[in-house]
């Protein structure tokens, strides 16, 4: 089953013309984790939903006014830091930072 700690790794993923280095929210959003499973361990195990990315979330405005927003745009976006623990751990990348915070011993 793998495990739901540990290091991620990048992944050099070579296209038609060039080979470029990829996250590993980059391989779960493609739906390549059967290729790059290995390196990326925790984002590609199902067995660990703790962390997993809210369907989507409430973002306020600077005016104050609120818009419901998907994970994509918080990563895109420049906002992992204000959402990425709570609602878009696997987009954020902060899957290992959410493990410390949730499993911390006392």
């Amino acid at each position: 089953p793998g495990t739901c700690t540990g290091t991620e790794g990048a992944v050099m993923h070579t296209n038609d013309v060039e080979t470029i280095e990829k996250t590993c929210t980059w391989v779960v959003e493609r739906g390549k984790c059967h290729i790059y499973g290995e390196i990326c361990p925790i984002s590609c195990n199902p067995q660990c939903s703790w962390c997993a990315n809210a369907e989507s979330f409430v973002h306020t405005k600077e005016n104050g006014e609120t818009e419901e927003r998907k994970c994509k745009w918080a990563a895109n976006n420049g906002f992992c830091d204000l959402y990425g623990l709570e609602f878009c751990p696997v987009s954020c990348g902060k899957c290992e930072e959410l493990h410390a915070t949730l499993f911390q011993r006392e």
